[in-house]
Protein backbone atom coordinates (compact mmCIF):
# COMPACT_ATOMS: atom_id res chain seq x y z
CA UNK A 1 0.00 0.00 0.00
CA UNK A 2 1.10 3.91 -0.64
CA UNK A 3 1.51 6.13 2.20
CA UNK A 4 -1.41 8.17 0.93
CA UNK A 5 -3.70 5.11 0.99
CA UNK A 6 -2.16 4.16 4.47
CA UNK A 7 -2.70 7.19 5.68
CA UNK A 8 -6.46 7.29 4.19
CA UNK A 9 -7.40 3.67 5.94
CA UNK A 10 -5.27 5.26 9.62
CA UNK A 11 -7.48 7.44 9.47
CA UNK A 12 -11.13 6.28 8.90
CA UNK A 13 -9.70 3.40 11.45
CA UNK A 14 -9.66 5.99 13.81
CA UNK A 15 -12.74 8.07 12.86
CA UNK A 16 -14.69 4.55 13.06
CA UNK A 17 -12.57 3.45 16.26
CA UNK A 18 -13.32 0.09 14.77
CA UNK A 19 -10.22 -2.05 15.61
CA UNK A 20 -7.30 -2.63 12.87
CA UNK A 21 -6.54 -5.74 11.91
CA UNK A 22 -3.53 -4.93 9.44
CA UNK A 23 -1.92 -7.47 7.32
CA UNK A 24 1.44 -7.86 7.43
CA UNK A 25 1.68 -6.44 3.37
CA UNK A 26 0.05 -3.45 4.14
CA UNK A 27 2.56 -1.18 6.31
CA UNK A 28 0.17 -0.40 8.66
CA UNK A 29 1.59 -2.26 11.33
CA UNK A 30 4.89 -0.66 11.46
CA UNK A 31 3.83 2.92 10.83
CA UNK A 32 3.96 4.15 14.67
CA UNK A 33 0.35 6.28 14.57
CA UNK A 34 -1.80 6.52 17.26
CA UNK A 35 -3.98 3.50 15.52
CA UNK A 36 -6.74 1.29 16.84
CA UNK A 37 -4.16 -1.14 15.44
CA UNK A 38 -4.67 -4.91 16.80
CA UNK A 39 -0.74 -5.95 16.98
CA UNK A 40 -1.55 -9.57 18.18
CA UNK A 41 -4.89 -11.11 16.06
CA UNK A 42 -2.84 -14.41 15.17
CA UNK A 43 -2.52 -15.31 18.77
CA UNK A 44 -5.43 -13.66 19.80
CA UNK A 45 -7.69 -15.58 17.31
CA UNK A 46 -6.10 -19.10 18.25
CA UNK A 47 -8.63 -19.23 20.66
CA UNK A 48 -12.12 -19.84 19.22
CA UNK A 49 -13.80 -18.37 22.67
CA UNK A 50 -12.13 -15.49 21.71
CA UNK A 51 -12.98 -14.98 17.85
CA UNK A 52 -16.65 -15.57 19.10
CA UNK A 53 -16.54 -13.36 21.35
CA UNK A 54 -15.36 -10.47 19.03
CA UNK A 55 -17.25 -11.07 15.91
CA UNK A 56 -18.03 -8.08 14.30
CA UNK A 57 -21.47 -7.21 13.25
CA UNK A 58 -19.72 -6.02 9.91
CA UNK A 59 -16.48 -5.74 8.74
CA UNK A 60 -14.78 -3.55 6.25
CA UNK A 61 -11.93 -5.18 4.27
CA UNK A 62 -9.46 -2.51 2.66
CA UNK A 63 -7.02 -3.62 0.22
CA UNK A 64 -5.40 -6.46 -0.59
CA UNK A 65 -6.18 -10.14 0.24
CA UNK A 66 -5.96 -11.14 3.73
CA UNK A 67 -2.31 -13.37 3.85
CA UNK A 68 -2.24 -14.10 7.45
CA UNK A 69 -4.20 -17.35 8.04
CA UNK A 70 -5.58 -16.71 11.28
CA UNK A 71 -7.62 -13.45 10.24
CA UNK A 72 -8.48 -14.78 7.56
CA UNK A 73 -10.21 -17.86 9.27
CA UNK A 74 -11.80 -15.37 11.46
CA UNK A 75 -13.36 -13.37 8.60
CA UNK A 76 -14.15 -16.65 6.66
CA UNK A 77 -16.33 -17.52 9.75
CA UNK A 78 -18.06 -14.24 9.31
CA UNK A 79 -21.26 -15.38 7.94
CA UNK A 80 -23.58 -13.01 9.11
CA UNK A 81 -21.73 -9.85 9.14
CA UNK A 82 -22.30 -7.46 6.71
CA UNK A 83 -19.08 -7.27 4.45
CA UNK A 84 -17.30 -4.83 2.31
CA UNK A 85 -14.47 -5.02 0.34
CA UNK A 86 -12.72 -1.85 -1.15
CA UNK A 87 -9.96 -2.46 -3.38
CA UNK A 88 -8.11 -0.39 -6.39
CA UNK A 89 -8.74 -3.29 -9.19
CA UNK A 90 -11.43 -5.60 -10.65
CA UNK A 91 -9.81 -8.90 -9.94
CA UNK A 92 -11.18 -11.22 -7.82
CA UNK A 93 -9.46 -12.15 -4.78
CA UNK A 94 -12.18 -13.79 -2.71
CA UNK A 95 -11.11 -17.67 -1.82
CA UNK A 96 -14.19 -18.55 0.48
CA UNK A 97 -16.62 -16.40 -1.98
CA UNK A 98 -17.80 -14.94 1.66
CA UNK A 99 -17.67 -10.88 0.47
CA UNK A 100 -21.00 -9.46 0.49
CA UNK A 101 -20.18 -5.63 -1.34
CA UNK A 102 -17.26 -5.15 -3.25
CA UNK A 103 -16.35 -1.95 -4.46
CA UNK A 104 -13.50 -1.28 -6.92
CA UNK A 105 -12.20 2.25 -6.22
CA UNK A 106 -9.04 4.37 -5.56
CA UNK A 107 -8.23 3.43 -1.92
CA UNK A 108 -7.93 7.03 -0.98
CA UNK A 109 -10.89 8.52 -2.28
CA UNK A 110 -12.65 5.90 -0.70
CA UNK A 111 -11.60 6.06 2.81
CA UNK A 112 -12.24 9.65 2.47
CA UNK A 113 -15.96 9.34 1.24
CA UNK A 114 -17.04 6.54 3.69
CA UNK A 115 -15.55 8.82 6.68
CA UNK A 116 -16.98 12.08 5.50
CA UNK A 117 -20.10 9.60 5.20
CA UNK A 118 -19.99 9.16 8.78
CA UNK A 119 -22.64 10.40 11.38
CA UNK A 120 -20.82 12.63 14.08
CA UNK A 121 -21.42 10.38 16.64
CA UNK A 122 -20.35 7.59 14.57
CA UNK A 123 -17.15 6.15 17.04
CA UNK A 124 -19.07 6.90 20.21
CA UNK A 125 -19.37 3.15 21.34
CA UNK A 126 -15.58 1.87 21.60
CA UNK A 127 -16.52 -0.63 24.05
CA UNK A 128 -15.70 -3.30 21.22
CA UNK A 129 -12.65 -1.80 20.33
CA UNK A 130 -11.77 -1.67 24.16
CA UNK A 131 -12.54 -5.39 24.31
CA UNK A 132 -10.10 -6.30 21.24
CA UNK A 133 -7.40 -3.91 22.65
CA UNK A 134 -7.84 -5.81 26.17
CA UNK A 135 -6.95 -8.74 24.54
CA UNK A 136 -4.46 -7.84 22.39
CA UNK A 137 -2.96 -6.80 25.65
CA UNK A 138 -3.16 -9.97 27.42
CA UNK A 139 -2.13 -12.37 24.18
CA UNK A 140 1.02 -9.56 24.31
CA UNK A 141 1.79 -10.67 28.16
CA UNK A 142 1.79 -14.00 26.94
CA UNK A 143 3.68 -13.77 24.37
CA UNK A 144 6.26 -11.76 26.56
CA UNK A 145 6.37 -14.56 29.48
CA UNK A 146 6.68 -17.05 26.93
CA UNK A 147 10.07 -15.58 25.76
CA UNK A 148 11.18 -14.23 28.77
CA UNK A 149 11.13 -17.98 30.54
CA UNK A 150 12.27 -19.67 27.37
CA UNK A 151 15.72 -20.22 27.59
CA UNK A 152 15.65 -22.07 24.06
CA UNK A 153 17.03 -20.17 20.95
CA UNK A 154 14.67 -20.59 18.26
CA UNK A 155 13.64 -18.79 14.73
CA UNK A 156 10.62 -16.69 16.80
CA UNK A 157 12.58 -15.44 19.36
CA UNK A 158 15.40 -14.65 17.19
CA UNK A 159 12.63 -12.47 14.78
CA UNK A 160 11.45 -10.97 18.33
CA UNK A 161 14.90 -9.57 19.26
CA UNK A 162 15.45 -8.52 15.52
CA UNK A 163 12.17 -6.73 15.71
CA UNK A 164 13.15 -4.81 18.86
CA UNK A 165 16.09 -3.14 17.55
CA UNK A 166 14.50 -2.60 14.01
CA UNK A 167 13.81 1.11 14.25
CA UNK A 168 10.33 2.16 13.61
CA UNK A 169 8.84 4.00 10.52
Amino acid sequence: ASSSERDAVAELARALAWPLIADVTSGLRICGRDLPLIARSDAMLLSEATADALAPDAVLHVGRAVTSQRPQQFLHRQRDAVRLRVKPHAGREDPGHDIGLSLTADIVAACTALQDALPAAAAADSAWLAAWRDRDACAGEAIDRYFEESDMLSEPLLARAVSALTPSG
